[in-house]
């Protein structure tokens, strides 16, 4: 507690403080119109007069004493603390504090340790006086010094920010660093600020590289500001004749604006260019175009029917045409892993070609082998998808989803959040999908809602990317107690998908989500319809989430008393599968079934068999219903 009087005595010293500057000011030559009012002291002075002042101030002042003030305002916005100062001022730190604590006795500086001074117009004239290069020099001797006591990489960045010149390219890997940890914790546009200053001191040979860096943490945001950041980049590499690392995220950026001509266009041109310097290279683009052909349904039928036509295949071309047959369910599971034999292999993820490891992980993912799918899609190296790091993104957001670990599906995607969803910028729709799936599944419903409805106008309808923002979308629907229209984006996701001939239910298994809201609407013969179809294609391809699932919308529109024993039949299935958000589901539909029969004991057992795979911090929306049926089985 205060001693009495303390705040006034605080208020009359600060104002005798002000006074006492305004009157050095007036002595120094600066005219009374020039400042802020009797109560402030600008934080700019024209005319230069007071920055004349200050520097005939400083010629009476020490050499040493001199560094040091200039040490202080150079650092003045990074708190650093008197150590740094002491290093950077090459003074020890007993003679830095000494002087600290003196200039803080004659109000010159705020405080100690941190050493500040305590007004912006003395700083920003130290500033000023400090020669351009030394002013580096200390910006970097303060990085070394933060270094040297263990900072993390984002406080020594923030010394570096100023730096300008090759010189200082020792420093790159450090704003690299800092960037990612950065991008970590969602701080978008200060990764993109360390990148930028990364660019400003790289070697010519690199800046092109880091570019391509800030274009991909774009993509999340911004792919207008994406598309001009890589454009550049794969101009400089071209000319440089340098891996074209930037063609592949610049072709996403292209489909995404309604640009898929111009995106085949250049995939071509580049490619046999780059084949002609550097085969391996030309390998991991081919490698990569699925990826930006699969965006549209148009694109990808051509590329399909070209590869068919190889009479001899390249492992990278049979691995694409894989794809395609799973995704038409030409082939089963089983039939998909025999062509992967590796997959089968301990650590099979570090034995699969690079180039391959995308397509693995999504014939994985499909396959319900989300353990394998994962540590694919943990690979940070951007080879390993292709040269689209983002896409690596989406498939570890869709494991995460699957396993129902939606905070962390949140945390994964959540680059999207970097502006909120009234802001008007250009979002990819795919990552906005995922993440309100994710949003869904931690029980924020009405968010969800808002998120999708930012990607109204702000994508391309034909990419396939909108075929998840639909499917989403009737989930969302379903969720909010509009079955009708769940119905109506689910039959249109359904739609779309056909144009790329994908009919596999362990992507988007839009036909059963649709029966059980048509089950919901008493329209049980349109609902039994779309099950039986999914129960089908489920069979077909024959891994026990797809037909558990399956099973499970067959049995909530079986209209013979059947549906306890066909959901105990789905419950089989999907204790065996991996996907954990499609069991916790049929789990609790089956609990609702034993309770309408009054087998309340059943009902009990089997949602304590759901409640441990729901945690609340994870998997919210789950835990509430169960929470909410254990009350009422009690």
């Amino acid at each position: 507690m205060s001693a009495p009087g303390t705040a006034t005595a605080s208020a009359s010293a600060s104002a005798e403080t002000v006074a006492a500057a305004r009157l050095l000011l007036s002595q120094m030559g600066v005219a009374p119109a020039l400042l802020d009012g009797p109560e402030r002291v600008p934080d700019h002075l024209p005319g230069g007069t007071y920055l004349r002042a200050v520097r005939r101030e400083l010629d009476a002042y020490s050499e040493a004493g001199v560094r040091m003030l200039f040490a202080i305002a150079v650092l003045q916005d990074h708190d650093a603390p008197l150590e740094v100062v002491a290093a950077v001022s090459e003074q020890s730190g007993n003679e830095v504090r000494d002087r600290c604590v003196l200039l803080v006795d004659q109000a010159i500086l705020a405080s100690v340790d941190p050493p500040r001074l305590r007004h912006a117009l003395p700083s920003g004239t130290l500033r000023r006086l400090c020669p351009a290069e030394v002013a580096q020099q200390m910006r970097a001797a303060a990085a070394q010094r933060a270094t040297l006591l263990s900072f993390d990489s984002r406080t020594v960045a923030r010394y570096l920010g100023e730096l300008s010149g090759p010189q200082w390219s020792q420093w790159v890997p450090t704003l690299i660093d800092a960037a990612t940890e950065a991008v970590r914790v969602l701080a978008l546009p200060e990764a993109t600020t360390h990148l930028e200053a990364a660019r400003r001191i790289a070697p010519v040979e690199q800046r092109d590289d880091i570019l391509v860096r800030i274009g991909l943490l774009k993509q999340w945001t911004d792919p207008v500001a994406a598309h001009s950041y890589l454009e550049s980049a794969l101009a400089g590499q071209r000319a440089a004749k340098a891996a074209p690392t930037a063609l592949i995220p610049l072709a996403w950026t292209l489909v995404a604006a309604q640009r898929p001509q111009e995106a085949e266009d250049l995939l071509n041109v580049v490619i046999d260019e780059t084949a002609a310097r550097d085969a391996r290279m030309a390998t991991t683009l081919r490698a990569s175009r699925w990826m930006i052909t699969g965006l549209t349904a148009h694109a990808w039928s051509s590329y399909i029917e070209r590869a068919k036509r190889d009479p001899a295949p390249d492992t990278v071309t049979a691995a694409v045409l894989l794809v395609d047959d799973v995704v038409a369910v030409r082939v089963s599971s089983e039939e998909a892993r025999a062509r992967f034999p590796i997959a089968a292999e301990p650590a099979a993820e570090e034995r699969v070609p690079p180039e391959l490891v995308g397509v693995l992980a999504h014939v994985a993912l499909w396959c319900d082998s989300l353990a394998l799918a994962g540590r694919l899609s943990d690979h940070s190296d951007d080879k390993y998808f292709g040269l689209l790091d983002t896409y690596r993104l989406f498939l570890r957001t869709e494991v995460l989803l699957r396993q129902a670990r939606y905070a962390e599906a949140e945390r994964t995607c959540g680059l999207v959040t970097v502006h909120p969803p009234g802001v008007t910028v250009r979002r990819p729709a795919g990552p906005v999908a995922l993440y309100a799936h994710a949003l869904l599944g931690s029980g924020r419903v009405e968010e969800a809602h808002r998120w999708l409805e930012s990607t109204r106008v702000q994508d391309n309808p034909e990419s396939w990317e909108w075929c998840s923002v639909l499917y989403v979308r009737g989930l969302v629907c379903a969720a909010q107690g509009l079955p009708r229209e769940a119905v109506g984006h689910f039959l249109d996701c359904g739609r779309r998908l056909a144009g790329w001939d994908q009919h596999n239910p362990a992507h988007l298994p839009w036909r059963s989500s649709a029966a059980l809201q048509l089950v919901s609407l008493g329209e049980q013969d349109d609902g039994r319809r779309l099950a039986a179809e999914e129960l089908r294609l489920a069979e077909r391809w024959n891994s026990p989430a797809t037909v558990g699932r399956a099973w499970r919308a067959v049995a909530l529109a079986a209209a013979d008393g059947t549906t306890v024993e066909l959901l105990l039949r789905a419950v089989e299935y999907l204790r065996r599968a991996e996907s954990t958000a499609e069991l916790i589901a049929a789990l609790i539909d089956l609990a609702d079934a034993y309770m309408a029969d009054q087998r309340i004991d059943a009902a009990r057992a089997t949602l304590l068999e759901a409640q441990p795979l729901a945690h609340p911090t994870n998997a919210a929306w789950f835990a509430a219903q169960i929470a909410e049926r254990l009350d009422r089985a009690r």
